[in-house]
C-alpha cells in the first residue's frame, strides 16, 4: 500500500476501504488518549483483517522452560 499525494491511494482497488477508514478518523475525538484510540480502532481492525482472511491467534502463555534465542 502506498499513499500518495493529493488523496491518491494505490491500488487504486483498495481505495474506498482506505477512504472509509479515513472518515472513521475524521469523525473521531479531538482528544484521544493511547487507550482510547486502542479502545476505539482494535475492534474495527481486527474485523477488517478478519474480513480478508487474516485470524488471530492467541499464543499459550510463555514457560519457564522457554529458551530464548
Amino acid at each position: 500500500m502506498v499513499f500518495i499525494s493529493p488523496d491518491r491511494v494505490l491500488p487504486p482497488e483498495q481505495a474506498v476501504i482506505w477512504e472509509g477508514a479515513k472518515r472513521e478518523m475524521d469523525s473521531a475525538p479531538a482528544r484521544w488518549t493511547l487507550a482510547t484510540a486502542r479502545k476505539a480502532i482494535k475492534p474495527r481492525l481486527k474485523a477488517l483483517l478478519e474480513a480478508h482472511g487474516f485470524v488471530s491467534v492467541k499464543l499459550p502463555p510463555k514457560s519457564q522452560f522457554d529458551v530464548e534465542h
